[in-house]
């Protein structure tokens, strides 16, 4: 289960002091339609680095090389000057892959694969067959991998072959390609069902093949067409099977696969291969489905055993280390980031596996960003100050000399140059909109690059925002955002709205500036409404100590927390205890249902989007992660589950799915909608046909338009007008 940026957006709000002349109001168009934009002062959009002293930045329809330190600009490339590509409704700016050099992309059109050189402006069409997904170049830039029919191929430049790599490829069995809960939970969206990586040598091919023959399918209907279709997915849920995993690699010059052993042969997932810089070593992860071990291994060549080189226990779920968590020096050492004890600290592993701990304390390290092995430096990010902060930080490889980077409070977001000498810092605060600047590794500001700073925000006056903490006992204090109404007055009674995620680890409250997609909490704002944000002991804002607490009971403390926070506000005169709205998608959309339904005193109304209501209906690696599997801990699903409260719910729900959901499906709001409307219980409910997780284009203005009438009829008994 992940986060959606509109939903953070509504997340990370803040509060603005506008005068009452309507000439400073937001209308719905510049609020939703247009996200804020022309508030604020677009930033530079930089695209990447392209080597240590340049990056790559969009202007219109020209890309720039920059010279990182003097701002020189040289055309790169004009999107216009390559009409080959418009011809077939292809853009430079989406392609799936480049070379190394930037000098050949690669595109799928119509389940076919395109190579297009950048220099003769050439559009080739290889014949290597159709349905081709996930094309990816090699390092040297003289092949492109992709599968075929849940087949892996490699396709030669040059001499226009292919190679096959394996050959039993079915709707089963998948070779270098994720399948779903694969995808969705341990590899990520951003490898687009991706699961090969190839050696920087261009001459092996890591792959995972999963065997997912025992995965129940859940069929999806269609409503389009006289005859609607149905879509098949193996959709493993928790306590049934899932897919089995197995890692090969390939070697391209024989042609032969070896396939890696893994610890042990129970039901595990393994995940996350990583080549050392040279190609001579992979490393890869193995976690038993309990998700309380896991091992990482290194694997030498078909010659020697893997071996065992760190591994993390523990009594409640460990994580896999993603990109950001895990560094591959040159002599086979690594720098780690993982929570061994209550908070996400580094590690530093020699290349025979000893471990030594580089940072202390009640605080997180978020990301290792580079290493430079030279200096014997780690640049990476964390919340050492606060909890709602980021920094970018530097410390030696012998755990000393830790420096901040970043000066100034708020949140720091960091892109190294290759070499780790230069970062681009885009920072901002809940008083100051998003700057960005160049720095050096000593954290020396070496060039202002941008700043949306503008008249329109100095007009809003931001005076108004509040980050507070609430005290929710036993030591926790939960970090709020507050919105305040543009003319509020203590001598008024307002309603409140409460905008939830929740998900253990998934903090929202952030000292940032929420940026153009934060204008939908204006609106409500403007409406006379107060809007909070606010984070459970769970969020990460008390590491490991607070997620902890969420082991085996889901849905305990985000209402127990919650409601502390609702206590603290209606402890202050200008909150109407009466009208307490609640609000939130996915996991917000679950933690919403289940607040109206098991503390209706507290809560009033809410929108529960996309919402998990029974978490034996979601996917078997984020469920068990955190409750086990139902077998395990039948308890705590049953006290998890919405459905389990309907007597106590009095109404005031507004359910909304999308019919093509693939990742919560709609079975969840369905059943919990079966059981109010057989129970009588009044409740409001949507479905928005052909959508997913998450709405797109007119729909999601739809259900914009449709969640604000829903505040004002809750709120202020009379529908909501556009002309307002």
């Amino acid at each position: 289960m992940k986060i959606f940026g509109n939903v953070l957006a509504l997340l990370c709000v803040f509060a603005i002091g506008m005068g009452a002349a309507d000439k400073d109001k937001l209308s719905f168009q510049q609020a939703v339609v247009e996200n804020g934009r022309g508030l604020l002062k677009p930033l530079p959009r930089v695209i990447s680095w392209l080597n240590n002293s340049h990056y790559l930045e969009m202007r219109e329809t020209k890309v720039m090389s920059i010279n990182a330190r003097s701002g020189k600009s040289t055309l790169f490339f004009n999107i216009k000057d390559h009409s080959e590509l418009a011809k077939h409704q292809l853009t430079l700016m989406n392609a799936l892959d480049w070379t190394a050099d930037r000098g050949t992309a690669c595109f799928l059109k119509d389940g076919k694969l395109l190579i297009y050189r950048m220099a003769t402006r050439e559009l080739l069409s290889p014949e290597v067959g159709e349905k081709i997904r996930t094309p990816r170049f090699s390092p040297d830039g003289e092949a492109v991998a992709f599968t075929r029919d849940n087949d892996l191929y490699v396709y030669y430049l040059d001499s226009a072959s292919i190679q096959r790599i394996t050959i039993d490829g079915s709707e089963t069995i998948l070779n270098g390609y994720a399948s779903w809960v694969y995808y969705e939970e341990i590899l990520g969206r951003r490898g687009r069902y991706r699961a090969f990586w190839w050696g920087p040598r261009s001459q092996r091919i890591a792959f995972l093949r999963f065997d997912q023959s025992k995965v129940p399918v859940f069929s999806i209907t269609r409503s389009d067409g006289v005859y609607p279709e149905l879509e098949r997915q193996y959709y493993p849920k928790p306590g049934f099977p899932n897919p089995e995993a197995r890692l090969g690699v390939a070697d391209l010059a024989n042609g032969t696969i070896n396939w890696l052993a893994v610890p042990h042969q129970g039901e595990h997932y393994v995940a996350h291969p990583r080549w050392s810089k040279d190609g001579n070593a992979l490393y890869y992860q193995w976690m038993n489905r309990g998700q309380d071990q896991l091992k990482l291994l290194r694997w030498r060549g078909p010659d020697a055993e893997p071996q065992e080189i760190f591994s993390h226990n523990r009594s409640t779920w460990v994580e896999f280390l993603e990109e950001p968590d895990l560094a591959i020096l040159n002599k086979g050492a690594l720098v780690i980031r993982c929570a061994r004890g209550d908070w996400a600290h580094l590690f530093y592993v020699s290349p025979r596996g000893q471990v030594r701990q580089l940072t202390r304390g009640n605080w997180a390290v978020r990301a290792i960003h580079h290493v430079d092995e030279k200096r014997r430096e780690i640049f990476f990010s964390a919340a050492h100050r606060d909890s709602a902060q980021s920094h970018g930080y530097r410390i030696s490889l012998s755990g000393e000399n830790m420096r901040c980077l970043t000066p100034g409070p708020g949140w720091h977001s960091l892109t190294t140059a290759p070499d780790g000498r230069l970062f681009l810092d885009r920072h901002s605060a809940l008083d100051r909109p998003d700057k960005l600047d160049l720095r050096d590794f000593q954290g020396k500001l070496v060039r202002a690059i941008g700043d949306s700073d503008s008249a329109n925000v100095a007009r809003l006056k931001l005076d108004r925002m509040q980050l507070l903490r609430v005290p929710a006992g036993e030591g926790f204090e939960l970090p709020m955002l507050l919105l305040l109404p543009p003319d509020f007055s203590a001598e008024k009674s307002y309603p409140v709205i409460l905008k939830v995620y929740g998900g253990p680890g998934a903090m929202s409250v952030r000292n940032a500036f929420p940026g153009s997609r934060g204008m939908s909490g204006f609106f409500l704002a403007q409406m006379g409404i107060v809007v909070v944000a606010a984070d459970h002991r769970g969020a990460g804002h008390h590491g490991k100590v607070g997620m902890d607490q969420m082991h085996r009971r889901l849905g305990h403390w985000e209402i127990h927390d919650t409601t502390k926070v609702v206590e603290f506000l209606t402890s202050k005169p200008w909150v109407d205890a009466e009208r307490i709205g609640i609000s939130g998608g996915s996991y917000g959309g679950y933690v919403t249902a289940l607040a109206l339904a098991s503390a209706p005193e507290v809560f009033h109304f809410g929108i529960a989007s996309f919402s998990v209501t029974d978490w034996k209906l979601y996917d078997s690696v984020y469920t068990e992660r955190y409750m086990d599997t139902p077998e395990e801990n039948p308890d705590g699903y049953k006290k998890a589950s919405v459905l389990e409260y309907i007597d106590n719910y009095r109404g005031g729900l507004r359910l909304v799915h999308g019919t093509l959901d693939d990742n919560v499906h709609m079975q969840n709001s369905l059943q919990l909608l079966n059981i109010l409307q057989d129970a009588g219980k009044p409740v409001e409910f949507m479905a928005f046909p052909g959508e997913r997780h998450g709405f797109r284009g007119p729909k999601q203005l739809f259900d914009s338009r449709c969640s604000i009438d829903f505040w004002s009829r809750m709120f202020f008994c009379r529908p909501w007008s556009e002309a307002e």
